[in-house]
């Protein structure tokens, strides 16, 4: 019985290893990532409040994507919520 849950163990383990791709190939993701990131910035409307910054949305997107690949979010909702300390208390930051 040990060595069938040692089996099981080793195999899931190299089934869930994180593939490397080399730095070309890691590159390349990140480029997608921050393309992909910047045209759903490009998508939001501010037209009824102050526009956010890139660099703040940039952050927050990464984050939410983090925490949507732990399995920490509720992919059923789909909402970010941003709040932009660099911003000064007086402005709106939300």
């Amino acid at each position: 019985m040990r060595k069938v849950i040692l089996c099981v163990c080793v195999i899931l383990s190299t089934a869930f290893k994180p593939v490397s791709a080399g730095e070309s190939g890691t590159a390349n993701s990140e480029a997608r990532l921050e393309n992909y990131i910047s045209s759903v910035y490009n998508q939001i409307d501010f037209s009824k409040c102050s526009r956010l910054s890139f660099e703040a949305f940039d952050k927050a997107y990464h984050g939410y994507l983090n925490l949507l690949d732990a399995g920490k979010l509720n992919a059923a909702k789909e909402i970010i919520s941003i709040c932009d300390f660099s911003l000064s208390s007086a402005e709106n930051r939300l």
